[in-house]
């Protein structure tokens, strides 16, 4: 239960199915789980706070900032996914007797396998591609056949969204603590301008840059530059990736989504090496490339390394 709509709407599936609930607040920072709270209360099921703290600032936080200073894009959700939610939660779902975890994702979970949901603008089964595939038959996601507005209208629900980077309000104040240097733009091999830290910057970026029309294509933290490129500079032809992690075996052809509500885009995965069959832009070292069989999740890896197409 976060206290937003999603997992309260989750939490009514699964009673009108006539499920026996436990409401689990998972307390990441200073937030009290005061409207997760209330929402169990008003849905009439037991609720506990579940505090990973200091967990989630080994595993996700610091690991963010730390990503950032390499000059890397990391997405803290999916570490935080397979860590914290369907890694510490589910643990101790387990010790309190729970025999499930349900969430309030859009995503479907057929056998023991991730589906893109119904609601492809917010389908959000890419959210799962690093999760362990022992968590998977553990896991309930009522609201994968469910519309996000149809949610929305009946729940009368006059809330925000919850935000991606939920430990702060923006990616620089999360990156607040880490050093400020002088270091350069760099434009066509030129020296166009200075900046105070190549870490605060990430590949696809446009604003803060000083310079129209163009975009960060490149951030080298050892050398604290900033390579900058006209858009269709950053299209990308192949990237390496790191170790996989597989929810079942990879197809010849397969899809590939490396944001959240991007839409696939087909390639190839040979080794650590996955070519592009069309194109895809800026891609990042960092980002998480999420595996799909038509809408089935088939896993995901972590960028490494990106081979820019030709001109």
């Amino acid at each position: 239960m976060s206290g937003g709509v999603d997992s309260a709407a989750a939490t009514k599936e699964l009673l009108d199915e006539g499920a026996d609930v436990l409401g689990l607040f998972l307390r990441l920072h200073s937030d009290e789980g005061k409207e997760a709270r209330k929402r169990s209360q008003e849905l009439g099921i037991p609720f506990q706070i579940v505090d990973a703290r200091a967990a989630f600032q080994k595993s996700v936080v610091q690991p963010f900032i730390l990503e950032y200073a390499a000059g890397r894009t990391p997405n803290p959700c999916l570490y935080c996914n397979r860590n914290i939610k369907f890694g510490l939660l589910l643990d101790a779902a387990k010790k309190l007797g729970c025999k499930k975890l349900a969430t309030g994702h859009y995503a479907k979970i057929e056998n023991a396998r991730i589906l893109r949901a119904t609601d492809k603008k917010k389908d959000q089964s890419y959210a799962f591609a690093l999760v362990k595939k022992e968590a998977l038959p553990f896991i309930v996601l009522p609201l994968g056949e469910k519309n996000k507005c149809e949610v929305k209208r009946a729940s009368n629900w006059r809330g925000g969204e919850s935000q991606d980077l939920c430990f702060a309000s923006s990616r620089l104040n999360a990156l607040k603590d880490l050093p400020k240097k002088r270091g350069r733009f760099v434009f066509n091999g030129e020296t166009v301008g200075e900046h105070y830290g190549a870490w605060f910057y990430c590949v696809g970026q446009r604003h803060g840059l000083g310079r129209k029309r163009l975009y960060v294509k490149e951030v080298d933290a050892k050398e604290n530059a900033v390579v900058l490129a006209e858009r269709n500079e950053l299209y990308c032809e192949s990237f390496r990736v790191g170790e996989k992690n597989l929810h079942g075996p990879l197809p010849d052809e397969i899809n590939l989504i490396v944001r959240h509500h991007q839409q696939p885009v087909r390639c190839r995965v040979t080794g650590d090496t996955v070519t592009l069959l069309e194109p895809l832009w800026a891609p990042s070292p960092g980002q998480v490339a999420g595996f799909y069989d038509n809408d089935l999740l088939v896993g995901g890896a972590i960028i490494k390394e990106v081979q820019w197409r030709v001109k």
